[in-house]
């Protein structure tokens, strides 16, 4: 299931979230340059988080991971299966009131994703794994 939730404050806002059953991806962008620009990843077994920070075109690092950071910690507990979180925000020349704009953006998209989320649990289906099957020692099927 896909789902499109936007905010707009000093600038817009988008999360492109897919929900694959019950594990969920979002891609979080906004202003004028929409682009990779850090990952956050929640196994929800493990409970570990791990987080990629890309460079951007001047060598520094993404700052928009600090977006995917926030949307993450307020999210994955909460949600039934795994999440990946991609953050692309650039701004051209962006202004301290846009910064502090989207921090309350992202808290208020998060609110929306567990929502949704929480709307679609009735279409969740619970996994079957053949135990039927055996392999060699070498992993093929016999």
């Amino acid at each position: 299931m896909k789902k499109t939730l936007t905010i707009t404050k000093s600038f817009q806002l988008k999360a492109d979230c897919l929900l694959n059953n019950q594990d969920l991806l979002v891609n979080l962008i906004g202003g004028n340059i929409p682009h990779v620009g850090g990952v956050v990843t929640f196994d929800q077994k493990t409970k570990e988080e791990t987080v990629v920070k890309f460079a951007s075109h001047d060598g520094r690092l993404h700052k928009d991971i600090f977006l995917a950071q926030r949307l993450a910690e307020k999210i994955e507990k909460k949600l039934p299966g795994n999440l990946v979180i991609n953050a692309g925000v650039h701004i051209d020349g962006i202004s301290k009131e846009q910064i502090d704009d989207s921090f309350v953006m992202t808290d208020k998209i998060a609110q929306k994703i567990l929502a949704w989320v929480q709307e679609e649990t009735s279409s969740f289906k619970a996994p079957k794994y053949t135990t039927h099957l055996k392999r060699d020692a070498s992993g093929k099927l016999i």
